[in-house]
């Protein structure tokens, strides 16, 4: 078998290599949408439709922590808000926060919702969300969820989804 050797024209492909155009991004299944850091899914065909946006830290980083409107359309309310913190959530208090007002969530392994008493339309009212919690190892989390595009969101939510 011959072995391969570095001719000229293996020369121009790898000098040319880094203006080629990357292989396109696979589109996550069931996206339709994105309205600022909000993405819109419809894995279902318009029955099972959410929103959901990933939490920074408090150095502004990219958390794994999602917050997530599903929309259930002919229940009250007809927004369900949640969380999730994959790995889970820690022994302890977890508080949401709209702006200076913190509201105890209920946490249950790595799912958190706010009390059925809270109108969640406060809560998608709201231009800053914050979440605060221990992880499953103990760890204090303060994560943000900004509110930009949420409105546009829940326009697009409620117009696709049934």
């Amino acid at each position: 078998m011959r072995g391969l050797t570095a001719g000229p024209v293996a020369a121009l492909l790898f000098a040319l290599g880094p203006a080629l155009p990357a292989p396109a991004e696979e589109p996550a299944p069931g996206l339709v949408s994105r309205h600022g850091n909000w993405s819109l899914f419809d894995p279902g065909a318009g029955e099972d439709c959410f929103l959901t946006s990933y939490g920074t830290d408090a150095a502004g980083s990219p958390t794994k922590a999602q917050m997530f409107v599903q929309l259930r359309p002919g229940q009250t309310p007809p927004e369900e808000v949640s969380f999730l913190l994959p790995g889970g959530f820690g022994p302890g208090p977890a508080r949401m926060f709209l702006g200076e007002t913190a509201i105890e969530v209920l946490a249950d392994g790595d799912w958190a919702w706010p009390p059925a008493s809270l109108a969640h339309k406060d809560v998608l009212a709201a231009g800053l969300i914050g979440l605060e919690a221990a992880d499953a190892g103990g760890q204090p989390l303060r994560l943000a969820f900004d509110g930009a595009g949420l409105a546009e969101g829940l326009v697009a939510l409620r117009l696709r989804c049934r």
